[in-house]
């Protein structure tokens, strides 16, 4: 189950989002241009969702399955090299099939 959202917040630089599951992500402005140049105002008019965040009046849209794998505004013509290596790195190491569990009392395979 992706956590969802719960509260959302700015400080001079970062977003600050307070997930379900106890996270807290912060992520720069600078990844959502329009977040970073709207007023206080237009910050504030945020609708939350199960899978992420919506300023209509913005028209900005952050999901934060994306957040959690480091992918920022999508509507920018070029992501910064940061993001690509962010993005690649959690693509690379991605499993290609689940770890087998294991039972902590026993240590014997499920």
């Amino acid at each position: 189950m992706n956590p969802s959202p719960k509260s959302v917040r700015f400080d001079e630089n970062s977003l600050w989002i307070d997930l379900s599951d106890g996270r807290v992500i912060a992520v720069p402005l600078a990844w959502f241009p329009r977040l970073l140049h709207a007023t206080p105002e237009q910050q504030a008019k945020v609708e939350l969702s199960p899978n992420g965040l919506h300023w209509d009046e913005l028209e900005e849209d952050v999901s934060v399955v994306g957040l959690l794998i480091g992918i920022g505004d999508q509507s920018r013509q070029t992501v910064p090299a940061t993001q690509e290596k962010s993005f690649s790195k959690v693509i690379t190491t991605w499993p290609s099939k689940p770890a087998p569990s294991v039972c902590k009392s026993s240590s014997r395979r499920l």
